[in-house]
């Protein structure tokens, strides 16, 4: 990429990041276009802004993925921007948007200083959260396959017994043992036991990784020494 070698103080970078492209404007120390593009890649974007002939500054808009863009800007940026979409739409109300348009109006936006920002955690947190989401995602879809397997007994009038719980390991081979009363109920039987057993065990697995992180950070071992039911029995004031 071929850039006009003019000294500038700052260049001030706006992305619009897209799964298949990239928006990318540049504005000089004096607000003046520098440099506009759209590219298919990270690695083409990269590109461009180590190819640029001064220290600049990037602003995006969190999306899904800003954790990541953040870890690759930040080592060879000036300093790294992460806009808050909501109030990006209340500053721009403008029906006229393209990518080209918003790559420019987040680099005027860092320009001027205004751009509304978020927080972006460390990798750490970041890691975390993930496994915390994809716990509950698990665990949401081995509730529905339980509810499913209710509803199937229930169409096949059939009680599941109280004692032991259906749940239970004596409770899962009642269900396999079970006659229904017909052979596409079995085998609707069969593949949601599967299922349920495929996603208990993958509970289990992401909880030993989330116990493995907390073992080694201070403050979940502090939490941990709380006695349980402390808080319930704090005398109310």
């Amino acid at each position: 990429m071929f850039f006009r070698f003019k000294r500038c103080l700052m260049f001030h970078v706006g992305l619009d990041i897209h799964t298949r492209r990239i928006a990318i404007c540049v504005l000089g120390d004096t607000g003046q276009v520098f440099h506009r593009s759209q590219v298919r890649s990270i690695e083409e974007m990269i590109r461009i802004l180590k190819g640029l002939p001064d220290r600049f500054e990037v602003c995006y808009e969190a999306s899904c993925g800003y954790g990541h863009f953040y870890d690759l800007l930040r080592p060879f940026s000036t300093r790294v921007l992460v806009a808050h979409p909501g109030q990006l739409q209340l500053i721009f109300r403008s029906k006229n948007k393209n990518d080209r348009n918003d790559a420019e109006r987040l680099a005027k936006l860092l320009y001027l200083g205004e751009a509304p920002t978020v927080h972006v955690p460390s990798l750490e947190v970041r890691t975390w959260r993930e496994l915390i989401n994809c716990r509950s995602q698990v665990i949401a879809k081995r509730t529905r396959a339980k509810n499913t397997v209710r509803a199937l007994l229930r169409g096949a009038g059939v009680a599941p017994p109280r004692h032991p719980g259906l749940w239970t390991k004596n409770g899962l081979a009642w269900l396999r043992r079970l006659t229904l009363p017909t052979a596409s109920q079995q085998l609707r039987r069969d593949l949601l036991l599967e299922e349920i057993e495929t996603l208990i065990r993958q509970v289990r697995l992401i909880e030993r990784r989330l116990n493995h992180r907390a073992e080694q950070t201070p403050a979940v071992a502090r939490l941990r020494t709380i006695p349980p039911g402390w808080a319930s029995a704090r005398p109310r004031r």
